[in-house]
């Protein structure tokens, strides 16, 4: 949707930048000699497109969080390497990201009011979710 100014030169809104879950899986081997064997391991990413068209992808914790080294790639690389997974941002990564903004929240609001004990019960529902909080 195009839109124009009193000048008449024509505006494109900014675009929406795409954030959602990606899938990379790969082959690891396990174990040693006659025991060894190939075990599929799935890595989840949060992957949030830059300004420029490049994508930042980011590993996600056991809890759905972001955590670790972001790295950028292109969408070539992207389409080639990751697999979508858009239920899984809606589901899981939402929900958790709310609740850790809430358990921050309220940290700092229990920590500004001086009720210390409340704010680490708190602080600790953070820490739960993502350890390097």
């Amino acid at each position: 949707m195009t839109s124009t100014k009193p000048s008449g030169i024509a505006i494109t809104p900014p675009k929406d930048l795409m954030v959602g879950v990606f899938s990379s899986e790969r082959m690891t081997r396990v174990g040693f000699g006659a025991t060894s064997s190939k075990v599929k391991e799935t890595i989840y990413y949060l992957v949030r497109e830059l300004e420029d068209g490049m994508y930042e992808t980011q590993p996600m914790n056991p809890n759905w969080l972001p955590m670790g080294i972001k790295a950028v790639i292109t969408r070539e690389q992207l389409l080639k390497q990751y697999m979508p997974e858009p239920e899984l941002y809606s589901k899981n990564v939402l929900p958790r990201m709310a609740e850790l903004r809430k358990a921050l929240a309220w940290g700092d609001k229990y920590r500004q009011q001086g009720n210390y004990f409340s704010a680490e019960m708190e602080y600790g529902k953070a820490l739960n979710l993502d350890e390097d909080n």
